[in-house]
């Protein structure tokens, strides 16, 4: 009988099916890093990694300032 992996799993989604995939131990991030699954249209994951790559910018530090504007606007700390 093959024991399947439940102990501490991260899981990375997979914007092309919206499938979330399980990522080995010796892949994850390191650290207090945390992974937040947003459901979004295609055109919007495509366009968002066409703006990461025009501004020669990783999608987590393109991300990280998005949600920095967003506490910005909401009067909370920029900690992203």
């Amino acid at each position: 009988m093959s024991e399947k992996k439940t102990s501490v799993i991260s899981e990375e989604l997979q914007a092309s099916s919206g499938i979330a995939k399980y990522v080995p131990k010796s892949k994850r991030s390191k650290g207090d890093d945390e992974v937040i699954f947003l459901r979004l249209d295609k055109e919007v994951v495509r366009q968002f990694r066409i703006l990461s790559a025009e501004l020669g910018k990783s999608q987590k530090e393109l991300g990280s300032e998005a949600l920095n504007m967003v506490f910005a606007r909401y009067g909370k700390p920029q900690i992203a």
